[in-house]
């Protein structure tokens, strides 16, 4: 498993993955009403956001941002 910094070709799994979690409104304080711009804005477009991506096999497993 790689752990790397984001790009923004990344974005589209990334929505695939944070999407139902964030709809559900059970791990992460954010609107569950969020849509998919807001939603990038927040995770990929912060001053102050570090984002990583967890990759396996070539394929986005994961995601996180600080």
């Amino acid at each position: 498993m790689l752990i790397r910094e984001v790009t923004t070709d990344d974005w589209p799994a990334i929505w695939r993955i944070i999407e139902p979690i964030v709809g559900t409104g059970e791990t992460y304080a954010l609107d569950q009403e969020m849509d998919e711009d807001e939603a990038r804005r927040f995770w990929m477009l912060g001053d102050e956001v570090r984002t990583v991506v967890a990759e396996l096999d070539g394929k986005i497993a994961g995601t996180a941002c600080t």
